[in-house]
């Protein structure tokens, strides 16, 4: 059974996570994610979400093909937050 990530930030600085999938829930100024998939952005490997985008492999099944097309999404993402954290940090 998967860990659901939890992030309570109360009177501080924001911080940026990289969230993939799950529920949110606002009520009274309190924002509530539930989810398995959870980061903080500033721990994103680019090199790898790059080299996922950069593979030549093509998968043959359509379960392999969808597979691959969701990873690709999420190399995408984090290189856009990856970026976006990176000029917002100078």
């Amino acid at each position: 059974m998967p860990i659901a990530h939890v992030l309570r930030v109360e009177n501080s600085a924001a911080r940026r996570q990289r969230i993939d999938g799950g529920f949110v829930q606002v009520r009274a100024n309190v924002v509530t994610v539930l989810t398995s998939k959870a980061m903080d952005v500033k721990d994103i490997k680019i090199e790898q979400a790059q080299a996922v985008l950069q593979s030549a492999t093509v998968e043959a099944t359509p379960e392999g093909q969808e597979a691959q097309y969701k990873a690709q999404q999420r190399a995408r993402v984090q290189l856009r937050l990856a970026q976006t954290y990176k000029e917002s940090s100078r």
